[in-house]
């Protein structure tokens, strides 16, 4: 049957490009799926393809099920870095903004780079210090243990986008009030030199102003609303090793929030 005159012509569909994967490591303690979601979020920020192989062929890329890579998909559609186009298969969604998903285990200056920006880390204060009553509960250590707090500007392009205050358990990380830390994050350093691989995170957000320090430090106005951060980072037993506060302005960032299937 010959189709109308008028009926409109196919879509063309682009070639698919070649994509540069790392396979799952499966001793690894990270779920299957939230590596190749993370990997996929790599490929997709860094690489910039149209779109991506079909669920077959993702699993045989990534040594996995096809139901793991729909898990991983489903979380990227949600996250709106991909759709799935009828007869196109899924096409990947133009960023077109900095960007830092607060659901991945993932530092904000490892995802920036694979967005093809290149972050620069200022070290504002690295020692090692007794550490405030909430924070010392917040770590459950006592507040006559030590702790090493590491204050840095995160910025992008010379534009300040976020002020980060961490605190770690001194005993974990033995030297790291003295590590080299412009050009790392702060996460590989702790899985390279200490074998700890943060696992789980639980944060809260809110809005507040800025102060005059962090008007300085941020290149902002006086009282310019700032997206606060608070998060308390567990290793793979439960153990809290990381208290972390971020200012951001949000004029200059957009987050997401990816969700664990369970």
């Amino acid at each position: 049957m010959n189709s109308p005159a008028n009926a409109p012509a196919p879509l063309p569909v682009e070639e698919e490009r070649p994509l540069d994967v790392y396979p799952v490591v499966h001793e690894s303690p990270i779920p299957a799926y939230l590596q190749v979601e993370q990997d996929l979020r790599r490929v997709i920020l860094k690489e910039r393809p149209t779109r991506i192989p079909a669920e077959v062929k993702l699993a045989e890329l990534y040594g996995v099920s096809r139901v793991t890579v729909r898990q991983s998909l489903q979380r990227l559609a949600t996250a709106g870095l991909i759709r799935r186009e009828h007869g196109r298969g899924t096409c990947v969604v133009p960023q077109s903004h900095l960007s830092v998903d607060l659901g991945l285990l993932r530092s904000a200056t490892v995802q920036l780079r694979e967005q093809g920006y290149d972050p620069k880390v200022t070290i504002i204060e690295q020692l090692k210090s007794p550490p405030p009553a909430d924070i010392a509960e917040a770590l459950d250590i006592s507040r006559r243990e030590s702790a090493v707090k590491i204050v840095r500007l995160i910025s992008v392009d010379g534009v300040p986008l976020s002020l980060i205050t961490s605190w770690f358990r001194a005993k974990l990380v033995p030297g790291l009030e003295k590590a080299a830390l412009t050009d790392r994050s702060v996460w590989t350093v702790l899985q390279n030199r200490y074998g700890i691989t943060p696992m789980a995170v639980d944060k809260r957000i809110e809005v507040v102003e800025s102060s005059a320090i962090e008007e300085k430090q941020l290149q902002s106005d006086f009282g310019t609303s700032l997206l606060k951060l608070v998060g308390v980072i567990h290793d793979d037993s439960g153990r809290p090793i990381e208290y972390s506060m971020s200012l951001w302005r949000p004029s200059h960032i957009r987050f997401s929030f990816s969700q664990a299937i369970e």
